[in-house]
């Protein structure tokens, strides 16, 4: 699968699984999927909510590339928790405004709307690292994270191709030791 998940849910309880962990979730729960992760639905009749679906090549037509791996960071879960639990009531509406917002766009489909829905999904995935900073679960104090995020591509992409820590020394240009601080 190479799109991303926002999966919001506002009212209700379940759960759902992301790489074979079961996630609880409730009203006023955000569950961060990111490419090429396994996930299941479990049925739960009485949970509403929005599922946020996008890729990367959407959110890199808006924003520059830099801005855009820093949004992509956000689904990382070897960086951070995939889950968001909000702090406020107040954090929880004003989400729920944005999100209704995509929404409006979704079902407009003018000129202008493709434009409006990239800039609102930024600002959601904003508020999002802002929650996810306030809770202290900030990505910004990792010395190494672009070279982190580099051996991480790498990797996934390579994996069947070479498990020898050489090999992605080699691509990546650093030492040996270096990779084992990333």
């Amino acid at each position: 699968m190479k799109f991303y998940i926002i999966f919001f849910i506002y009212e209700g309880q379940g759960y759902h699984t992301i790489d074979f962990t079961d996630y609880n979730y409730s009203e006023g729960t955000v569950l961060l999927i990111r490419k090429d992760q396994i996930h299941k639905f479990f049925k739960s009749p009485n949970v509403k909510g929005y599922l946020l679906v996008f890729t990367e090549e959407f959110i890199i037509g808006h924003l520059n590339r830099m801005e855009a791996l820093k949004s992509m960071q956000l689904f990382n879960d070897a960086l951070s928790f995939p889950k968001i639990k909000f702090n406020s009531e107040e954090e929880f509406s004003d989400f729920i405004v944005l999100i209704r917002h995509l929404e409006s766009e979704y079902h407009n489909k003018d000129d202008f709307s493709i434009g409006i829905t990239r800039s609102v999904l930024h600002v959601v995935l904003t508020k999002l690292f802002r929650i996810k900073a306030v809770a202290g679960h900030s990505m910004a104090r990792k010395k190494y994270l672009s070279q982190f995020l580099e051996f991480q591509s790498l990797v996934e992409r390579d994996c069947f191709k070479s498990k020898k820590v050489q090999y992605y020394s080699n691509q990546l240009g650093v030492l040996q030791r270096r990779l084992t601080i990333l």
